[in-house]
């Protein structure tokens, strides 16, 4: 924003079992909107619904609104009726909704749904824009002048907050305090559709130094430069020092305003920057609070985004500033939403007998170098042989003896009866088929850097995972695009991962920070469990559809109980 000054505060009312609302910033564009629910739902499911489908509204109009290369009154009007289309299509849902768009001195709005937007100017406040269709939008365009303040709001707002009541609030204060003045009206009633932006413009002013602060600058200067002077006017003429003392304070004082100007004008660039970082920050930080309550899963995508936002730009304020101050205490609470919603579940593991897992009972008696299991057997291979026990008889048989066909072995997988082994030295999965456990290379195009691999797991795509945390995933041999997203923190010396076709996530035993982490298949974060015995552990048996885990650690069992996912 180079030509003006804009500020602007919120008024949003707390959401009910009917009726949710958001007052929404970003750059240049703002936007006060509602929802209503028109059926009778539960509550919880009507809540989630309607804040769900509010981000979503969100989400499509900044995709739509910042990729208008030419923004002017049509094209901002056809990328909000785009981001409203799929709501008005919605018979159980109403919308109210107004936004605005400030583009240098020009102001842009649309109005839906019973929306109202006013305006302030000098001593007077009049209605610029109504919405007279409550499907249909309604469009105005216009010039601000110094000191107009916009006021954006939802029907419910309005039917709150009638227009005597705003003109009384309005008058000579700033947007936070018209917000501080409105807000309890808003609040004292049960309507959770109320929602308004309150938005100043102010033309930049051209600032002069006063006599303190010029004071206050000269004495800032070096005492060599006075030394200076002394040398220069001794060997002068008395009318010549006045002259020459004047054009070198003049100089000075010239020199002086550029600078201090040029400080000013580099402040409110930082100040614009700032208040841009901040804002776009907070209100991720502000969704998310409003969805933790609904949605964890959504909620942590809005603390994340925020994350990024501040993580990206905090090193663009210098060190101690006031600005670098408030973006840290804003990261502060940000870390605090997140890992509350993170899930993170510290539960005390207690004891359990070898018959509580077959898996892990062989893992104590044979010591494999990998052990794995379907539903009838249980699968186990060393340097030598892959072999079988089988869970109900207990029996124990070779089915693979070693004839060279396997070196260093980082991990055993089987899916449909076919055994799967990756070889870290080859840099190859073997796979062994049919009734004689025939060999082929499960892989292809070639080999793979596997000498750090810890762990592998099937489910018809293998999953590879490396001791620095990344997992990789093949499917028929090819790798496909996977990573970790939203973790609290990084996996740090992981040793085992585990699915397979009827597990509904991955499961990661994460040693270094004593915990098992659980993503959903395409590899986003879902919960995690804690417990000192995984700082320890060697093997563990994740039982998803009896809610158990089971883990083998210092030579004992030990049993995790899995919360509702």
């Amino acid at each position: 924003m180079e030509n003006k000054k804009l500020t602007f505060a919120t008024i949003v009312a707390t959401p009910t079992a009917s009726s949710w609302s958001q007052a929404y910033t970003a750059g240049n564009l703002f936007a006060a909107f509602s929802l209503r629910q028109n059926s009778v739902v539960s509550e919880d499911k009507n809540e989630e619904s309607l804040a769900a489908i509010g981000k979503d509204v969100i989400n499509t109009l900044e995709a739509e609104y910042f990729t208008i290369e030419a923004k002017n009154l049509d094209s901002i009007k056809q990328a909000v009726e785009i981001a409203v289309k799929s709501v008005l299509e919605k018979e159980t849902i109403t919308l109210s909704a107004s936004f605005a768009s400030i583009i240098d001195n020009v102001l842009y709005l649309v109005v839906i749904g019973g929306a109202k937007v006013y305006i302030k100017r000098d001593d007077s406040l009049g209605l610029l824009l109504q919405s007279e269709e409550i499907q249909k939008t309604s469009s105005a365009s216009g010039f601000l002048r110094d000191l107009d303040t916009v006021i954006i709001q939802t029907a419910q707002f309005n039917s709150i907050v009638p227009k005597e009541k705003l003109k009384t609030a309005i008058d000579h204060n700033t947007p936070s305090e018209i917000a501080e003045r409105l807000s309890p009206f808003v609040h004292e009633q049960e309507e959770g559709g109320a929602a308004a932006l309150v938005i100043s413009y102010k033309e930049p002013i051209i600032e002069v130094l006063d006599e303190k602060e010029e004071k206050k600058f000269f004495d800032k200067l070096p005492k060599s430069t006075d030394l200076i002077f002394q040398v220069l006017i001794v060997r002068l003429s008395n009318k010549r020092k006045i002259f020459f003392a004047a054009a070198v304070l003049l100089t000075l004082l010239l020199i002086g305003s550029i600078l201090f100007v040029s400080k000013r004008k580099e402040d409110a660039k930082n100040e614009i920057l700032f208040q841009e970082v901040f804002t776009a920050a907070q209100k991720k930080y502000e969704e998310g609070q409003s969805l933790i309550s609904l949605n964890k899963n959504l909620a942590r995508d809005d603390f994340w985004e925020a994350k990024k936002i501040l993580a990206e730009n905090k090193n663009k304020f210098k060190k101690n500033s006031k600005h670098e101050k408030e973006l840290l205490e804003l990261s502060k609470k940000v870390e605090t939403s997140l890992v509350a919603a993170s899930s993170v579940n510290i539960i005390p593991a207690k004891p359990v007998g070898k018959e509580s897992s077959i898996l892990l009972a062989t893992s104590i008696d044979n010591t494999p170098i990998s052990i794995t299991q379907d539903e009838k057997n249980v699968y186990g291979i060393t340097s030598d042989v892959v072999f079988t026990v089988d869970k109900k008889s207990k029996n124990k048989k070779t089915i693979i003896p070693n004839k060279d066909y396997w070196d260093d072995v980082g991990g055993l997988g089987v899916y449909f009866g076919n055994i799967y082994v990756l070889d870290k030295r080859a840099g190859q999965i073997f796979k062994f088929t049919g009734s004689e456990f025939n060999k082929s290379n499960y892989l292809v195009g070639g080999m793979q850097d596997f000498s750090n691999v810890q762990s592998i797991t099937i489910d018809g795509s293998v999953f590879v995972l490396f001791n620095d945390g990344v997992i990789k995933k093949f499917i028929r041999g090819r790798q496909e695009d996977f990573g970790t997203k939203e973790l609290d923190k990084p996996l740090k010396n992981p040793s085992l991962i585990f699915t397979d076709a009827e597990t509904n996530n991955l499961y990661i035993l994460d040693k270094g920070n004593s915990r098992i982490v659980v993503l959903n298949k395409s590899g986003v974060y879902q919960t995690q469990y804690q417990a000192d015995v995984l700082k320890d552990a060697k093997e563990f048996d994740v039982k998803e559809k009896d809610k158990k885990i089971f883990v083998l650690s210092g030579g004992k069992l030990w049993q995790i109980d899995l919360t509702s996912q």
